[in-house]
């Protein structure tokens, strides 16, 4: 890590190392059930990946039904935006109406290009 990540931190750099220390025990735990060929790299990737992204501020990480509707939604769009699929073809696969398959497919290109493009001034 580098030293303004350290310096930043609001936790006590402890509390944040054995935070790390445990999602890498989860991610590693996960990893190994699914089979994955070095799963010690996997979950050294996913950890720093993560920490990446996502370190140095206050992030909330839904769970349950919201964590498995947001990934539903972002791989439904996905399918959509980077194979072609149609939208009818993937209500049937994630078992949603045509129009909430519309629905999401909105949703998820207005976050895409507000992720791209930012937040424009007016």
């Amino acid at each position: 890590m580098s030293n303004n990540a350290q310096g930043s931190s609001a936790i006590a750099p402890q509390k944040w190392g054995q935070k790390l220390s445990e999602l890498y025990d989860h991610q590693l735990a996960a990893f190994k059930e699914k089979g994955y060929k070095d799963p010690e790299d996997a979950a050294r990737t996913a950890v720093i990946t993560l920490a990446n992204a996502l370190g140095g501020r206050l992030t909330y990480l839904p769970r349950g039904t919201k964590l498995k509707t947001a990934i539903r939604d972002r791989e439904l769009y996905k399918r959509w935006a980077d194979k072609g699929a149609a939208p009818e073809d993937l209500a049937d696969h994630y078992n949603v109406c045509t129009q909430h398959a519309y629905d999401i497919i909105n949703k998820e290109h207005a976050r895409e290009i507000k992720r791209r493009q930012g937040q424009l001034p007016l």
